[in-house]
């Protein structure tokens, strides 16, 4: 049977390679429990949002730049002040309100479809949905989670800074193949039919006022996944299905672990140990793992941070997901019956590194 230079079968990694995965893992699994045990210990409100973007970053090949991390920081908190001064304007206006909500999604998602900044997009997203729910129920309440929301992205980024320094990227045996020439999509048309699926979501949810607020947080990442992709959109919303079901039996097991024994060190120790099995798996290539860890940080945080009936409420969360996924991937059934995506020329490429973690070195 051949062998590659080392001696090893075609099929094996060879030492550089195992070294590579696992520093990746050590890292995303560092990453995701520092700020996730620090935020936990200090009782910062929202610390699971920095494990959520902490994660993903220290995913990156190389650690975002300082100066594009400071102008991506700002930008966001831009976005998302210039919402919160819109959606307290519009407030008394419901048809008003409304309409807002739907122009800012829509503008969020021709941002993201014509390769826009992720982590720029989610904040559009997040000043889009989440802002105007917050106002609805109190303008102090959406003011200090804006503020805090910024805390918590400012932490994770500086939580993959000491990851990268912790655990150094290793360079790959063998270079990876350059991309092709990429692909000459119809992205008027990709846009219009995330608009489709994801605007008439947000509308229903304002009017009947149902669901939470991680709710929304989440249907965030999801819409800001769906328009950075290159495939079919059901082919997305079932990956993120199965991540939810990956991420929520995760986060149960962590958290049911942490309840017997309710002292920082399991907590700790439990979060570290579900960092490190999804991060394994993301270190193999496994790219359902990637949003199945973002979805088990946001579902075992919070769910910590309610004392009465948490196990309910854990429950009813993931619930509540696999209810807006079930939706979307019908959703885009039908709108792929009726408005089918379509690729004019060139061959779709799929990067392994996700969306949030794509920055220019």
């Amino acid at each position: 049977m051949p062998t590659n230079g080392a001696g090893a079968t075609p099929f094996a990694p060879n030492a550089t390679d195992l070294r590579r995965q696992r520093q990746l893992a050590f890292r995303i699994a560092f990453a995701a429990t520092l700020t996730f045990s620090l935020g936990m210990i200090l009782s910062l409100p929202l610390f699971y949002i920095a494990a959520a973007f902490a994660a993903p970053f220290a995913q990156a090949p190389a650690p975002m730049p300082v100066r594009a991390g400071v102008r991506m920081l700002c930008s966001m908190a831009g976005l998302l002040i210039l919402a919160l001064i819109f959606a307290s304007l519009l407030l008394p206006y419901p048809v008003a309100f409304l309409s807002a909500i739907a122009i800012s999604l829509a503008l969020s998602f021709r941002y993201a479809v014509r390769g826009g900044d992720m982590l720029i997009t989610v904040a559009a997203l997040l000043g889009a949905l989440l802002v105007p729910y917050l106002m609805l129920k109190s303008p102090g309440l959406a003011a200090s989670t804006t503020f805090w929301l910024m805390v918590n992205f400012t932490l994770g980024l500086i939580a993959s800074w000491a990851a990268f320094a912790v655990f150094p990227p290793v360079a790959p045996a063998q270079p990876a193949p350059a991309p092709g020439p990429a692909p000459d999509d119809d992205l008027d048309r990709r846009h219009w039919r995330i608009c489709l699926v994801s605007i008439p979501f947000a509308i229903v949810f304002f009017v009947t006022g149902s669901g939470a607020f991680y709710t929304l947080i989440f249907v965030s990442l999801l819409s800001s996944e769906l328009a950075a992709s290159t495939g079919s959109g059901p082919a997305a919303a079932q990956g993120m299905l199965r991540a939810n079901i990956l991420g929520g039996v995760v986060a149960f097991i962590a958290y049911e672990s942490i309840v017997i024994a309710p002292v920082p060190v399991v907590a700790i120790l439990a979060t570290l140990t579900m960092s490190l099995f999804l991060a394994r798996r993301i270190a193999v290539g496994d790219k359902v793992s990637g949003s199945a860890l973002t979805v088990a940080l946001l579902l075992l945080g919070g769910s910590m941070v309610f004392s009465n009936d948490a196990d309910a409420r854990l429950i009813d969360r993931i619930a509540q997901i696999a209810i807006a996924i079930g939706y979307i991937l019908m959703a885009f059934v039908l709108v792929d019956r009726w408005l089918p995506e379509r690729t004019r020329r060139g061959s779709e490429t799929e990067s392994d590194t996700p969306p949030f973690a794509r920055h220019p070195v």
